[in-house]
C-alpha cells in the first residue's frame, strides 16, 4: 500500500467517479479506516500461501497461546462472509454526468488558487506583448494527433506542452514503445502493478536520447522547432512562470502534493 488510502485502487476508482458513485464523508472515512487497518489484505496465511506450512505454524501458535496466555482464540479461523448485495445499475444520465466529476472538481480547485489567477493574467500580458491573441496554441502532427501548448510568461516567454506526452502521441513516432506496468503496489496481494499502456496515459520508460529524438521527429511532423525543456524553463513552468517556490502557499502544500508536514 502506498503510504495512504489514496494509493489504493479502490479509492482512486471512487475518486474518479466510478459508476456515478458519490461517497459521503462518513462513508469515505469508513473505507479509509478499513484500508488503513489492513482489511484489504488476506485474512489469514492459509488463504495467501496455502499448503501445510501455515497449518503447522498456526497449530504451534495456538498451542503456545493456550499454554502461556490462556487465550484460545484461533487467528487463522475466518468468520463467515456476509452475502454480497446485488449490484444496481446507476442511472445512465448520472453515469455520464459523473464521468468528468473528478476532473471538473480539480479544475475548480485549481482556478481558485490566487497564484493561478495571477498566472493567467500574466500569460495574457505576455501573449499581448508578442502580438498574440491567446496564450494557448494547438499543433497537429502528420498522424492527426493534437498537442496543446501554453505560454509561460518568464523573462523570455516560451511555449511548453500543457500535458505529458501520451502513449498515443509517442507511438506515432515509435510504434514499438512499451510503457509496461508500474509496480508501486506495496503489499496489495494479488496485484502485480498498474498498467501504463493506456492511450492517454503518459509515455514512460523513455531515455533522454530517445526523448530528444522524439522532439526532432515531432518538429519535422509539425513544421515547428520543438526541444526538450531546459532546466531553467522547467523551473519556470513548474513555478507558474516564476523561478521560485511552489504554485501554492507553503502552508497549503498538503492539499496539492504528497509532502511531509512542517511539524516533522
Amino acid at each position: 500500500m502506498e503510504f495512504h488510502a489514496d494509493g489504493s485502487r479502490l479509492i482512486q476508482m471512487l475518486e474518479n467517479g466510478h459508476q456515478g458513485v458519490r461517497l459521503s464523508p462518513a462513508d469515505k472515512k469508513a473505507l479509509v479506516q478499513w484500508i488503513d487497518l489492513n482489511a484489504p489484505f488476506y485474512g489469514n496465511w492459509d488463504s495467501m500461501i496455502g499448503g501445510e506450512c501455515p497449518k503447522r505454524t498456526a497449530a504451534l501458535h495456538d498451542e503456545m497461546r493456550i499454554r502461556y496466555a490462556g487465550n484460545e482464540m484461533h487467528f487463522e479461523e475466518m468468520p463467515p462472509v456476509p452475502p454480497v448485495a446485488p449490484f444496481v445499475e446507476p442511472d445512465a444520465a448520472l453515469k455520464e454526468k459523473d464521468r468528468s466529476w473528478s476532473a471538473e472538481r480539480k479544475a475548480v480547485e485549481r482556478d481558485t488558487l490566487p497564484r493561478y489567477k495571477e498566472l493567467k493574467a500574466r500569460q495574457q500580458q505576455a501573449a499581448g506583448a508578442l502580438g498574440l491573441e491567446s496564450a494557448e496554441m494547438t499543433l497537429t502532427t502528420a498522424g492527426g494527433n493534437a498537442i496543446r501548448f501554453v505560454l509561460i510568461p518568464a523573462d523570455n516567454p516560451f511555449w511548453i506542452s500543457a500535458t505529458e506526452v501520451t502513449n498515443k502521441l509517442y507511438r506515432e513516432f515509435f510504434p514499438e514503445h512499451d510503457s509496461r506496468e508500474e509496480d508501486r503496489t506495496g503489499y496489495q496481494f494479488g496485484v502485480t502493478g498498474f498498467p501504463m499502456q493506456g492511450t492517454n496515459q503518459p509515455a514512460v520508460r523513455v531515455s533522454w536520447n530517445r526523448a530528444s529524438e522524439f522532439a526532432r521527429r515531432l518538429s519535422r511532423s509539425t513544421g515547428r522547432t520543438i526541444t526538450l525543456p531546459a532546466e531553467t524553463e522547467w523551473t519556470f513552468a513548474a513555478g507558474l512562470g516564476e523561478a521560485k517556490g511552489f504554485p501554492f502557499a507553503a502552508g497549503d502544500a498538503g492539499r496539492y502534493a504528497n509532502l511531509a508536514d512542517s511539524q516533522l
